[in-house]
């Protein structure tokens, strides 16, 4: 009777160790979120995944037509009439293979920087995994220990 109530004494102890550890330890999600959020490789892709948008905007702009306005009013000192003067000017140039150029680039940029970050996600998703898997084979392998305690003093 005594390696009984020793061998539910030991399980139950082990049990509350556990449950109290976990309550405060961080889940192996929590980790890896927080270290993601404050990995600066990570937060330095996403910068520059924007800063590759806004480069394909503006090389999208050059190949935008010009306009500009202009307005104008001639004063005269005596009783002369005044005339105002108007301009209004629109520009667009029929081809420039640079400007293409560069907006094809500023595009390819664009995926490129998706796709880093893309990899790079998936890349923390396969190491979470693996952690998530490491935790769960340590927690199999204490399962089994305190199985094989119970059933040495049962038997």
């Amino acid at each position: 009777m005594t390696k009984i109530h020793s061998a539910t004494t030991l399980i139950i102890a082990m049990s509350f160790s556990l449950w109290s550890l976990s309550s405060h330890a961080l889940t192996m999600e929590q980790a890896w979120t927080a270290a993601k959020a404050t990995n600066p490789d990570y937060k330095i892709k996403q910068l520059q995944q924007t800063q590759n948008q806004f480069d394909t905007g503006i090389a999208r702009s050059v190949l935008l037509p010009d306009l500009s306005t202009t307005a104008s009013k001639t004063w005269a000192d005596h009783d002369q009439n005044s005339t105002p003067g108007y301009t209004i000017t629109l520009s667009q140039s029929i081809w420039d293979s640079r400007s293409w150029v560069e907006l094809d680039q500023a595009q390819a940029q664009v995926v490129y920087a998706q796709l880093d970050v893309k990899k790079n996600r998936i890349v923390s998703l396969i190491m979470l995994l693996m952690l998530i898997l490491k935790s769960l084979k340590h927690k199999f392998q204490l399962i089994s220990r305190m199985n094989n305690i119970k059933m040495h003093y049962i038997y």
